[in-house]
């Protein structure tokens, strides 16, 4: 594919010139279901010059409108299955890049803000595609993805305390959308959102807790009204969550929220 051998000595070159005509040729192959292309060259030609800068502020700008005006992370959402995904989640990758560097620069109007924050949580209440690995295209990665971005957004200096409910909500709705246990490092994606959000408020360490425990009670309530075997598989995967969320909390050194963690984790098991 000529593209690909275009972009792969792009990116072999000591130094980098991220022209207009390159980042256009980027944007449009982002999604591509070549995994080299996708991941391999275009990717990470993005995190070659997004993060050093390489990609100046005003490309940056460019490449968010060109991401929310053509609605890219949100082509094709309510496919299961499908080639589409790539342009989404991979976009979505771009976009946690540019909110990163955002976040030191501050050149995203307040509108673009709230519009991202608000994508950003619609993409993964919505999103059907869960695929992590997808075979012979690659990389689909949809949740992970979407859960970077909001690490991002999390980070950022205009995400406020009062803005916590919303997270809370988008993953409790990824993990009661679907029976399907995480296969690919997705619980560990989200868990960084609330260590993330953890490290900026502590003292929402309380509502973290109250969250998880009230969680808990929708499962028990699903547990007694709907199919066992399918609120089995739903149990599976929220305490999937919870206790990656104990580790990541136990090595970022906060021994109070993990101890209560484990506790619910524990009662789990008393249960059987």
């Amino acid at each position: 594919m000529e593209i690909k051998t275009e972009l792969q000595n792009v990116l072999q070159q000591p130094t980098i010139v991220f022209s207009d005509e390159l980042l256009v040729k980027m944007l449009t192959y982002i999604g591509h279901p070549d995994s080299e292309l996708r991941d391999s060259i275009i990717c990470n030609l993005f995190y070659a010059g997004i993060p050093t800068g390489e990609i100046s502020v005003k490309q940056q700008q460019w490449l968010l409108d060109q991401i929310l005006d053509k609605q890219l992370i949100m082509t094709g959402i309510n496919e299961v299955t499908g080639d589409r995904v790539f342009t989404r989640t991979f976009s979505l990758l771009v976009l946690a890049l540019i909110i990163a560097e955002d976040s030191k620069s501050q050149f995203i109007s307040e509108v673009q803000l709230a519009l991202i924050f608000r994508l950003a949580n619609t993409y993964l209440r919505t999103e059907q595609d869960t695929r992590g690995y997808v075979e012979s295209k690659g990389w689909a990665h949809g949740v992970a993805h979407g859960a970077d971005l909001l690490v991002s957004i999390v980070s950022h200096p205009s995400f406020t305390q009062a803005m916590i409910p919303e997270i809370q909500q988008t993953i409790e709705c990824v993990l009661f959308r679907k029976t399907e246990p995480f296969m690919a490092d997705e619980e560990g994606r989200l868990c960084q959102i609330i260590v993330t959000q953890l490290v900026k408020y502590p003292q929402s360490a309380d509502y973290l807790v109250l969250w998880l425990k009230e969680m808990l009670v929708r499962l028990a309530v699903k547990q007694n009204e709907e199919d066992p075997f399918e609120t089995y598989q739903f149990e599976r995967k929220i305490f999937q969550f919870i206790e990656a969320l104990y580790f990541r909390l136990v090595i970022s050194n906060k021994p109070e929220i993990s101890e209560q963690l484990l506790t619910l984790i524990l009662s789990k098991h008393k249960g059987g």
